[in-house]
C-alpha cells in the first residue's frame, strides 16, 4: 500500500514538473512559499487582527491554530514518521529554493495554511472566506511545484490544519464564547 502511494506521489510530482514548470511559475511559487516560511503570512494577519478590538477574538483564533498546528505536525508527526523529501529520492531534480530542513510528512506550510484559512472562514464572514482557502491552495501547490514535498504531504497537511483550527475554534466557543472575556475588549 505505502509503495502504491509513494509511486502515485511520484508521478504526480513529475507531472506537475511537466506541465506547469515555466519562469513565471518559478518566480512566483518561489514567493509565494516564502510567505509560509515559519508560517510568517499567517503569523503576521493574526497578530495585525490582535491589534483592532473588532478582530481580536478572530485573531487569536487564528495564532492558537497556527501554533497548534505547528506542535502536532513539526514536533510530533514529522520526527514521529521521518519521511523524506521528494528531492532527496529524486536528485536530478534542480531546486529553486534552498532545500528544507526537516522531515516532510505532512506539510507545515500546507498545515498552518489551512489551518488559517479555517479559522478564519470559523469566525468571519463566510461568504469571502473562499480567498484564504484559494491564499492555502496556492501555498500547498507551491510546495509540489518546488519538489520539496510529496502529495500526500500536502494533503495530509491541509486536513489537519483544518481539523486543528476546527478543535481550536470549538474550544473557544466552549470555554471563552463571544464576549465573555474582557481581556479581548480591553486591549
Amino acid at each position: 500500500m505505502m509503495e502504491a502511494i509513494l509511486q502515485a506521489d511520484q508521478a504526480i510530482l513529475n507531472g506537475i514538473q511537466d506541465l506547469f514548470r515555466c519562469d513565471f511559475l518559478d518566480v512566483f511559487l518561489t514567493f509565494v512559499t516564502k510567505l509560509g516560511n515559519g508560517g510568517f503570512i499567517w503569523l503576521f494577519i493574526g497578530t495585525l487582527m490582535c491589534c483592532f478590538r473588532k478582530s481580536r477574538r478572530t485573531g487569536v483564533i487564528l495564532l492558537c491554530s497556527v501554533a497548534a498546528g505547528f506542535l502536532i505536525g513539526e514536533m510530533t508527526i514529522k520526527p514521529m514518521i521521518g519521511r523524506l523529501r521528494p528531492f532527496m529520492d529524486n536528485t536530478a531534480v534542480e531546486l529553486l529554493i534552498d532545500p528544507p530542513r526537516g522531515f516532510s510528512f505532512p506539510s507545515g506550510h500546507s498545515m498552518s495554511s489551512f489551518a488559517a484559512a479555517t479559522a478564519l472562514f470559523l469566525c468571519g464572514k463566510r461568504k469571502v472566506s473562499w480567498l484564504w482557502y484559494l491564499g492555502a491552495a496556492l501555498m500547498a501547490f507551491s510546495r509540489l511545484y518546488l519538489y520539496v514535498h510529496y502529495p500526500s504531504d500536502v494533503l495530509v497537511g491541509a486536513v489537519l490544519g483544518g481539523l486543528t483550527a476546527w478543535a481550536v475554534y470549538a474550544l473557544f466557543e466552549r470555554f471563552w464564547p463571544r464576549g465573555t472575556i474582557k481581556v479581548f475588549k480591553e486591549m
